[in-house]
């Protein structure tokens, strides 16, 4: 960012504006909910921007089409025009991913979940413009994409520089990323619900109030902007379709378990497609033209494959179709979508997972109208279910697919097969690959985006940052009786058995030496190798926190050995699960309670407060005791070393609101006081009778 003038009087009229909305009444958490409002209500604007830009450009590209008689414009046009439209739009697409975009491995959710886990929420505002452009002309062009990832990541990108603008710390940036992600799917299908649990579920994995509310507020904003413009009805027209008994429920089961096969392989299909365009001869920029006039080619033979694919969609919800065309259109338009992102062409899967889902649901219908001796629904109801079971199958994400498809069509009759399907087929996809289609690109190049409020935490430390060097722990040829007089010393519940090297090789627990206190003449005849048991896991003290406590979990164990390295096997430490439960909370605290901005004047940049591992913050609540005295009556700093940061207030909001501490003002009942210190001197001002 430019630190000219310039940068320095929007940063000072900024900072005036959010000085003006303090004087307001408004805290940092109103400023949120507030921002987020902002970054929805713009994300609802550039949805409707986008859908008229893509469908102005598909007009002007195919004459006739106006949205909703495509298919019909498609078989009147030339075939020349189909073909050369495609190729030509693949080579623009190509041109402007070459020179206009940098850094971009990753495209659509992709995208957002790279940013949110990897770097900080940050999306360049130049990324999120050109991938406007270049994924709106993919649809006008005939790619057989969807327009639902693009705006999410246009809302995504929104929210993002709102953030950078305004210099935000990166857990609002990522709430924000996370809000803007929501609103531009809300927009998209109508659907606010579907798009906060997508947000949440798959972006963020993060469901804590202060970021649950931020989301909803931007979902709903953004939706009622574009049912202002667009209609408030939805997305696809379903006809009135029920279960017609219990009997079919063994149907759908097998509907969840077919999605639960086809998700997979659409998802590993898609990456091996652009594992093997990257090793094409030609330059990079060529293969979206070959792939666009190769695609040319499969719409004139299935005109259904263009686009979006919204109208043929209608006919399958309709139950309108044969098993012939079903299957020819399933397997077309995994082709189609195959070639369109594999190539190069930019735009969303979800539309081509909503044309399989309905595809494969329609012929599960069609065999259960044929085979099955009870009633059965019509082929549309099944076709309307596939569509979720196969987003559930794709995303990893069933509560998310299940309101999306609520939403979407209001078509809440089929609820229980519905809810059946969809977790069927996230079992039967989880049991094949733990990736869904949006983690998959980051398992290949060794990434690990399983994150969340948690980890995005526990990731940053190690074992060693924790653990306890002063290991109780003795020689595998120490005598019984030495070994039992440790236990009587120290009061340690184990005692791990090392080598002439140090080599962890086993462990003793009070357990172990029960049965040997029974025998007599063994206490010096007896050693440790003979009492220990094997140490059934260990931590390498280059693991992150994350991992050690899925180790903890998985052992049902307090404590873990730490090792130098899982080849030698060193023992250099200990580490607890109280450890790790105590930093979790302290970051904690620092993240929700301090939130400190600090503003460079000379560099007009920002920093964030960061303590010393050695310093912890908490809450002290002023109770009886404390009331109408004055911290400098208490001198807090001078008795335990501990110093007073803010006072939290109560007040009318909930949140309350934060004051600086004044020496001579006494407290007052139900304040609390935000302390840092040493985490022993905060215990002892907790536990002091005489305060």
């Amino acid at each position: 960012m430019s630190n000219g003038p310039g940068s320095l009087q929007r940063w000072r009229l900024l900072d005036r504006v959010e000085r003006g909305l303090r004087l307001c009444g408004l805290n940092d958490y109103a400023l949120l909910l507030l921002l987020a409002g902002m970054v929805g209500a713009a994300t609802g604007c550039g949805v409707i921007l986008f859908r008229a830009t893509y469908e102005g450009l598909t007009r002007l590209f195919l004459p006739g089409a106006d949205g909703h008689h495509v298919l019909e414009a498609l078989r009147a046009a030339p075939p020349g025009l189909v073909v050369g439209v495609a190729a030509g739009g693949g080579l623009l697409v190509g041109l402007i991913h070459r020179f206009a975009l940098r850094g971009g491995e990753f495209h659509g959710v992709a995208t957002v979940l790279h940013a949110v886990a990897f770097v900080e929420g940050r999306i360049p505002s130049l990324t999120t413009a050109v991938r406007f452009v270049t994924n709106a002309l993919s649809i006008a062009v005939g790619g057989s994409v969807g327009p639902e990832g693009p705006v999410i990541e246009l809302g995504a990108g929104l929210g993002s520089s709102f953030a950078q603008v305004l210099r935000l710390s990166p857990e609002r940036m990522r709430t924000l990323v996370g809000a803007g992600a929501a609103a531009g799917l809300a927009a998209a299908f109508n659907a606010p619900i579907a798009g906060a649990i997508f947000a949440l579920e798959i972006v963020l994995k993060d469901f804590a109030v202060v970021t649950f509310s931020p989301i909803i507020v931007a979902s709903v904003l953004a939706t009622a902007i574009s049912r202002s413009f667009l209609g408030d009805s939805p997305a696809f027209p379903v006809p009135d379709y029920q279960l017609q008994s219990m009997g079919e429920l063994p149907l759908y089961l097998l509907l969840g378990v077919l999605a639960g096969l086809w998700g997979p392989l659409f998802s590993h299909s898609l990456r091996r497609g652009e594992r093997w365009c990257t090793r094409l001869p030609w330059p990079r920029p060529l293969s979206p033209m070959i792939g666009g006039a190769l695609l040319g080619l499969l719409v004139l033979a299935l005109p259904e494959l263009f686009g979006v694919g919204y109208e043929p969609i209608v006919e399958l919800l309709h139950g309108d179709l044969g098993w012939k065309t079903l299957l020819l259109l399933l397997v077309a338009k995994l082709m189609a979508t195959d070639i369109t992102l594999a190539s190069g062409f930019a735009g969303g899967i979800f539309a081509p997972i909503l044309f399989m889902g309905g595809a494969l649901g329609g012929l599960v219908g069609l065999a259960g109208a044929a085979w099955s001796p009870g009633p059965v629904s019509a082929p549309g109801a099944y076709a309307l279910v596939g569509m979720a079971a196969l987003m559930a199958a794709v995303t990893h994400a069933p509560i998310t697919a299940i309101l999306i498809l609520f939403e979407m069509t209001g078509g809440y009759e089929v609820i229980l097969p519905l809810m059946l399907s969809c977790i069927a087929a996230v079992a039967v996809a989880q049991a094949i690959s733990r990736d869904s289609a949006f983690t998959l690109g980051f398992r290949e190049k060794g990434l690990e985006i399983n994150y969340g409020r948690e980890s995005a935490i526990l990731r940053n430390y190690f074992a060693e940052d924790l653990m306890h060097p002063a290991v109780a722990k003795v020689r595998v040829n120490t005598p019984f009786g030495e070994i039992l007089d440790r236990f009587f010393e120290r009061r340690d519940e184990r005692w791990y058995v090392v080598d002439a090297e140090d080599r962890l090789v086993g462990v003793i627990d009070i357990h172990d030496i029960k049965s040997v206190l029974q025998e007599q003449g063994l206490r010096w005849v007896v050693i440790a190798a003979d009492v220990m048991h094997p140490v059934e896991r260990s931590v390498a003290r280059r693991e992150n926190l994350e991992e050690v406590i899925a180790i903890l979990s998985a052992s049902e164990e307090d404590e873990l050995p730490v090792v130098d390295d899982p080849h030698h096997h060193r023992l250099v430490g200990t580490i607890s699960r109280a450890d790790i439960l105590e930093l979790y909370n302290r970051e904690i605290l620092h993240r929700d309670v301090l939130g400190i901005k600090l503003v460079h004047e000379d560099t007009h940049g920002t920093d964030y407060v960061g303590l010393p591992a050695e310093y912890k913050v908490d809450l002290i609540d002023v109770d009886a005791r404390l009331a109408r005295r004055t911290l400098a009556q208490l001198d807090l700093r001078g008795r335990y070393g501990v110093h007073v940061i803010a006072i939290k207030r109560p007040g009318q909001r909930a949140e309350g609101r934060n004051e600086l501490p004044d020496p001579n003002e006494p407290l007052q009942r139900r304040d609390r006081l935000i302390v840092v210190g040493h985490a022993e001197d905060l215990e002892r001002l907790k536990h002091d009778p005489e305060l």
